[in-house]
């Protein structure tokens, strides 16, 4: 279970433990947390929209201690990315 959908369940559950219990100043806490968890996924769900990432290696099979080209190509969206980091497992450090 993703964090954001963890956050909209804890909201939930606080809003129905509210409800149930008829305890008020539960409502502000749930609504909020429902709120801000449903906000966060629009957000990526919005900024993530037509991004594409691809990764081509330059070699099927190799040699150890041998260089290997491999090229991770970004095509931005919908959205322009003002900033961002390309965190592979195979690259030595991020770029």
């Amino acid at each position: 279970m993703s964090p954001a959908l963890a956050t909209a369940v804890l909201g939930l559950v606080l809003v129905l433990t509210a409800a149930t219990f008829d305890a008020e100043p539960l409502y502000v806490p749930g609504i909020a947390f429902a709120g801000l968890a449903f906000g966060a996924i629009a957000w990526v769900a919005l900024g993530s929209r037509g991004l594409k990432v691809a990764r081509t290696v330059g070699a099927r099979t190799v040699e150890e201690e041998q260089v290997v080209a491999i090229q991770v190509e970004i095509r931005a969206g919908t959205a322009v990315l003002p900033t961002g980091v390309v965190d592979d497992p195979l690259l030595p450090t991020p770029a």
